[in-house]
């Protein structure tokens, strides 16, 4: 995360200027990229017409900051491209300051490993969780997702969106509230503070995550928990998770669950379908989760690698997890042969 407290404070003292003033200002600084992020020509459109992100580890010199209040963006300079003036944000990386303020005391601080396990961008892996809502609701009947019974949703015939996860192994137990706004899991879902939401996204969201439109408030849990440490606006991280999620279903899976509503599958054979559908030891990236008294399959969750680009199919992100040789610790809970629960059960 950039670090910039000190700079924005003092330069108002020396403009003499209150340090509530919001507008952009010329800063001067350095940027070492920590996160492929990306690299807007507007911050407020989000456009990046050439698709440029940053170099992890490269040192981009900084020229402006969006306001001199506690900034969250920052324009960089990047050589060698039209366009050079960027938009990055301030998760992206880390901020060298200026010359004139090195020697002030406190100026860097040390940060433990317990403060970096709430700091975005650390994650070594990524869990895209998916679940399959019919038995879900098995447990489940009182929330309101659970009251839609119609054979002709989304969620009776293809897996929905739980969330995506960065993971950092070094975090014990979990790495995540990556916000200072929300620091730990409220008693409901629906304490959390709304989610910054456009409404194309509430749109998709609608399809992929029936939590979301029936009241349970499951989008604010996942946000303020896990997606507050991906680096990502909100909306970036909707997008991404469920346009995955979507191709998780279109490959064959949705299929697969449709043909065999109601029937006990083998678990062999179920894998052998992930294989079938993403290539040769996909499998080998899976947990499955079951209910334990009725053995019915719940969810499913795909390991996948640390860094994720807004444009990277799962196809592409799935080969690049396997050519890491990083496998699941485990394969789930789930027995031998498992059912697949219709909506209307």
């Amino acid at each position: 995360m950039i670090q910039f407290q000190w700079f924005p404070f003092l330069l108002c003292l020396a403009m003499g200027l209150p340090s509530t003033v919001w507008a952009s200002v010329k800063v001067s600084g350095t940027l070492t990229a920590e996160q492929s992020c990306q690299a807007y020509v507007s911050k407020k459109k989000k456009t990046n017409p050439d698709n440029q992100l940053l170099k992890t580890g490269q040192i981009y010199s900084v020229i402006e900051a969006n306001r001199l209040n506690q900034p969250k963006w920052f324009r960089i300079r990047i050589e060698g491209i039209r366009q050079a003036k960027r938009w990055v944000h301030k998760n992206c990386g880390t901020l060298k300051y200026p010359h004139a303020l090195k020697g002030l005391k406190g100026a860097s601080q040390h940060v433990s490993q317990q403060q970096l396990c709430h700091t975005p961008g650390h994650q070594t892996t990524q869990v895209l969780a998916m679940s399959w809502q019919p038995a879900f609701c098995e447990t489940h009947r009182r929330q309101r997702e659970c009251q839609i019974t119609d054979t002709k949703a989304y969620q009776a015939t293809h897996f929905t969106l739980h969330g995506l996860w960065p993971n950092w192994q070094n975090c014990k137990p979990h790495y995540q509230f990556c916000d200072a706004q929300v620091t730990s899991r409220p008693q409901r879902r629906c304490q959390y503070p709304s989610v910054p939401l456009s409404k194309t996204v509430r749109h998709q969201l609608r399809i992929v995550m029936p939590g979301a439109i029936r009241g349970s408030c499951l989008q604010r849990h996942q946000w303020w928990k896990h997606g507050t440490c991906s680096g990502w606006e909100a909306d970036t991280y909707f997008t991404v998770s469920t346009r995955l999620t979507k191709e998780f279903n279109q490959a064959g899976m949705a299929a697969f669950m449709k043909a065999n509503l109601g029937k006990r599958v083998r678990k062999k054979t179920f894998l052998s379908q992930i294989d079938r559908s993403f290539g040769a030891n996909t499998k080998q990236l899976v947990k499955l989760s079951c209910n334990r008294r009725k053995g019915n399959l719940t969810e499913i969750q795909l390991l996948l690698p640390s860094k994720i680009a807004e444009s990277d199919s799962l196809a592409t992100l799935i080969q690049k997890q396997l050519h890491q040789k990083k496998s699941m610790n485990h394969s789930g809970n789930c027995p031998a042969y498992f059912r697949i629960v219709p909506i209307d059960d």
